[in-house]
């Protein structure tokens, strides 16, 4: 009598093992369409499907000189730091920042003040190494 309990308990102990993994792949899936969608709509937030093959011809392309220029700041900078080259980062990353400023861009002036603080990590770790 005992043992016919003991495997009923293990008899449902594996049903629910199995129900729960059921449900947390199902969770799993609505998590992961849940994801797509929120990063659909934050890349365009009154689409409902994401486009497909809908490139923009570059005539169409409206572009932003001093964005460009702030870039082209950005990118050199990084280079520099790359390079090992913090001297020259420097001055990229600074006209980046007031660049950012100027134009209101709080995401590309984030990536300016980051790039300024590799800059000082890394001087003060050269400045450790000449000690």
């Amino acid at each position: 009598m005992l043992s016919n309990k003991k495997n009923h308990v293990g008899l449902l102990a594996r049903q629910r093992r199995g129900e729960l993994a059921r449900l947390n792949d199902q969770l799993r899936q609505i998590n992961a369409a849940l994801r797509r969608q929120a990063k659909i709509e934050s890349y365009a937030p009154t689409l409902s499907y994401a486009p497909v093959g809908s490139k923009i011809p570059e005539s169409e392309v409206i572009v932003d000189p001093q964005k460009e220029r702030l870039i082209a700041y950005l990118r050199t900078g990084k280079n520099y730091l790359r390079n090992q080259a913090p001297d020259k980062a420097f001055p990229e990353f600074k006209a980046a920042l007031d660049l950012a400023q100027a134009l209101g861009d709080h995401v590309e002036e984030k990536k300016a003040a980051r790039g300024l603080g590799l800059f000082i990590h890394f001087h003060r770790y050269l400045i450790l190494l000449m000690l």
